[in-house]
């Protein structure tokens, strides 16, 4: 799962970054923190080059936090990454089946587009939509 950091906020001595999914599809992970799988989690710039700790970025304890309206929407507790700031990326490995098997439609969120990918001989990274993002209209039909 990959998402663009969306806001962050310092706490003592540490950071919460918002990106853009959180208990609608890690339920595991926001309910029952350390019970199941600890996803690892990676950062990179915007222009999707690895982040790594520096001067101006050194690593920080962060904590990965989704946009619903609870503070137990937290993906990961104190993760040691390079400082965020908005419009840096973070992928959550292990985010697989469970992840989106799983998903609610809590807040009437719309569950995101699925892509893989593929690896050629030299490297070259190629994506294929899986699943189309789900259309608002269907997640509101819920309601009817």
């Amino acid at each position: 799962f990959a998402s663009r950091v969306e806001y962050t906020k310092s706490y003592d001595g540490g950071r919460i970054a918002l990106i853009h999914a959180g208990s609608d599809l890690f339920l595991r992970a926001c309910y029952c923190p350390g019970t199941f799988v600890n996803h690892r989690i990676f950062a990179y710039n915007e222009d999707g080059t690895e982040l790594e700790a520096s001067e101006s970025r050194p690593n920080l304890p962060h904590d990965i936090a989704g946009p619903l309206c609870f503070a137990g929407d937290v993906v990961a507790h104190d993760v040691k990454l390079p400082e965020l700031v908005p419009n840096d990326i973070i992928v959550i490995a292990d985010a697989g089946a469970n992840s989106f098997s799983l998903k609610t439609t809590h807040c009437s969120r719309p569950a995101p587009p699925v892509y893989g990918y593929t690896t050629d001989n030299d490297g070259k990274i190629s994506f294929v939509t899986l699943k189309q993002k789900q259309e608002i209209k269907n997640v509101l039909g819920l309601w009817e």
